[in-house]
């Protein structure tokens, strides 16, 4: 009995999310992508790149994770970021359920982790963790630079 008690007060507080990220609907991204094109799934996001002929920027994230959040929130709304990323085919990679496509780019599995890479398929760039607005505009700005749209 002590335990079941136990138990509903962790719930009602809030301490035990109950369901998660894996409540079988479609993960809502709104916090992740900001109102940006993000194709989301790493399958589709390679079609539309190559559809495209953009280089490709891959946002692998979590929808748990506060530093992928405030990364999103700070630099995809800069009015300064925000020109550069329309250079990109942008996609959005689920740490979580694309577990293949998620290794395969980033080996660590630490997140956020983007991954940019030339139409060719050639990483230009990789940015680990959470960066503040100047230093993640200039890497991007590198990554353009490097990266013509074929």
């Amino acid at each position: 009995m002590r335990h079941a008690i136990l138990l509903a007060s962790v719930l009602a507080i809030g301490l035990l999310p109950l369901g998660g990220c894996s409540s079988g609907g479609p993960a809502d991204w709104s916090e992740h992508t900001h109102g940006l094109p993000f194709v989301v799934g790493y399958e589709r996001g390679v079609k539309a790149a190559e559809e495209s002929g953009k280089p490709t920027l891959f946002f692998v994230t979590t929808t748990w994770c506060g530093w992928c959040k405030r990364l999103a929130r700070d630099n995809f709304d800069d009015p300064s970021i925000r020109p550069l990323l329309e250079q990109f085919t942008l996609v959005l990679v689920d740490g979580d359920t694309e577990h293949a496509a998620s290794r395969k780019l980033n080996p660590s599995g630490g997140v956020p982790h983007i991954v940019i890479q030339s139409p060719d398929g050639e990483v230009v760039q990789e940015i680990t963790g959470y960066r503040p607005p100047d230093e993640f505009r200039e890497l991007l700005q590198q990554a353009v630079e490097s990266s013509p749209a074929a």
